[in-house]
């Protein structure tokens, strides 16, 4: 017979499932087998202790047999893999679980350095909602290009440009006067793609409107000449 079975067929009785015996008290097994638990869960949690400490020592992660990061006890795939499962369980259980526990406040949450999403330090900071560069980047996408399934591409474009303007060289501040530009516009048969987008001043992103970039570096060249004259 399936040790299975006798383990269930000990429970209908009122026996402890594990050695037979009859249970004197409320237990789910008997006062011997629990000892025996006990015991067992210390030896192995000074193995534990054991390989932690041995592995911490010798530089390797305690998690996997990779190197570790810099000063952390996590290699660096190990370090990734736990930022993005604490980021999920923020996104999903950790707002209530605070709001819970009296340990949220929304009159501290604008003055938090860090992102409303997610659990990254944040760098541009509203009334409403702080929020780190990746998250910024996600919500243009979704109001500019109605889509995030480019955001990773744009936030290397940014990297790329050194947070400076394609068209005037100004400094942009993400949040304040950063935007994304249609090189040709979308009224003029340009897409939505990486290659037909840049990072411009927001001031000159209006003015440039619907032009494209000879036509609108034409115009300003005009409005330089006619201020000369008058």
């Amino acid at each position: 017979m399936p040790y299975s079975i006798i383990y269930y067929k000990r429970k209908e009785r009122g026996l402890c499932p594990r050695c037979g015996r009859v249970l004197n008290d409320n237990k789910s097994i008997c006062s011997d087998c629990r000892a025996i638990q006990r015991e067992y869960g210390k030896v192995n949690r000074l193995k534990r202790v054991d390989r932690y400490n041995e592995k911490k020592k010798n530089g390797i992660c305690v998690k996997c047999k990779n190197l570790v990061y810099e000063q952390s006890t996590l290699c660096f795939s190990c370090l990734e893999r736990r930022k993005i499962s604490s980021k999920r369980w923020y996104q999903k259980r950790g707002k209530s679980w605070y709001q819970k526990n009296g340990q949220y406040k929304k009159e501290d949450k604008s003055d938090s350095s860090f992102c409303s999403t997610c659990v990254e330090k944040a760098i541009v900071f509203g009334k409403r909602r702080n929020s780190c560069l990746d998250c910024w980047v996600q919500t243009l996408c979704s109001k500019r290009l109605h889509s995030k399934k480019d955001w990773k591409s744009l936030k290397e474009l940014l990297l790329s440009q050194n947070f400076i303007c394609a068209i005037s060289g100004k400094v942009l501040i993400p949040g304040v006067n950063a935007s994304i530009d249609h090189i040709v516009p979308v009224s003029k048969g340009g897409g939505d793609s990486v290659l037909n987008l840049q990072w411009v001043d927001l001031q000159i992103n209006m003015m440039k409107s619907n032009l494209l970039h000879d036509e609108f570096i034409q115009t300003m060249k005009q409005v330089l000449q006619h201020n000369k004259i008058s």
